[in-house]
């Protein structure tokens, strides 16, 4: 006598779809990890993008922190500041040196303009397409104010 089949897994249709799952594991497992890939690619280029201006702020913020008062001996509302160009082009230089990326400086009136420029590596994307560009630009501006009210910087 032949037994019967009790269960669905041993009928031969069941058989026919035995590890049908498994396919399906695979393309989910390797969507989830490309899901995974794409959010560390972006954040790093995110955060590099974010450093790229925030550098750039700080190196404007330290050329704009280099003034002349003229004439020196004035009281403070006669006093007329400028900024000294060549001295806050050397110093904003020297951040960006020191913080190890380049730059530009540029110095115009009461305006220091910073563009960096630098390079990300990404983890992953990075050993196909090489190195990615990322740059920042930041502009300071020399303000002067008494009690709350702006004067002329120059």
């Amino acid at each position: 006598m032949t037994p019967h089949p009790s269960s669905p897994g041993d009928t031969p249709a069941a058989d026919a779809e035995a590890g049908s799952m498994l396919p399906f594991l695979v393309v989910m497992v390797l969507a989830l990890l490309a899901c995974a890939a794409f959010l560390v690619e972006f954040g790093g280029t995110l955060h590099a993008q974010q450093r790229a201006n925030d550098l750039a702020a700080q190196a404007a913020r330290t050329g704009g922190q280099q003034v002349t008062i003229s004439p020196p001996g004035a009281t403070a509302g006669a006093q007329i500041l400028t900024v000294d160009p060549y001295a806050a082009r050397a110093a904003a230089q020297a951040y960006l040196t020191s913080a190890g990326v380049s730059g530009t400086v540029t110095v115009a009136d009461a305006e220091i303009t910073v563009t960096v420029a630098d390079t990300y590596r990404s983890p992953i994307v990075g050993s196909i397409a090489g190195p990615m560009q990322v740059s920042g630009t930041a502009t300071a501006r020399l303000v002067r104010t008494v009690a709350g009210t702006e004067y002329p910087t120059e």
